[in-house]
């Protein structure tokens, strides 16, 4: 079976069938906020905490003490700005960098 990804990033079977989106979660957040008016805070919640909880990860999905502390700094047009992983920048826009190799320090 063929798959096609069409300009507005649906993925469609060689049939015409919609199969999913290859848009990244942010634009997902941004279309829920944008289009459906569900505030930002449910949207985060939807995007982060429920799949955390759903696949059994406690640690994660929300920003609290004891936590993993992963989370990414979005614009206001949905865009990430910085990304850190257990409290420790990774990625910054402002520096072009896509990974920290003082990560592993």
């Amino acid at each position: 079976m063929a798959i096609n990804v069409g300009e507005d990033g649906f993925v469609l079977s060689d049939t015409g069938r919609l199969m999913g989106s290859s848009q990244p979660v942010l634009y997902g957040i941004g279309n829920l906020v944008n289009k459906s008016d569900i505030p930002l805070e449910t949207v985060v919640k939807m995007a982060s905490l429920n799949p955390a909880r759903f696949y059994g990860y406690t640690n994660k999905g929300s920003i609290e003490v004891g936590k993993d502390a992963d989370f990414v700094v979005i614009s206001d047009d949905y865009k990430a700005i910085a990304t850190y992983a257990n409290g420790r920048k990774v990625y910054d826009q402002s520096e072009g960098k896509i990974f920290n190799p003082h990560f592993f320090d």
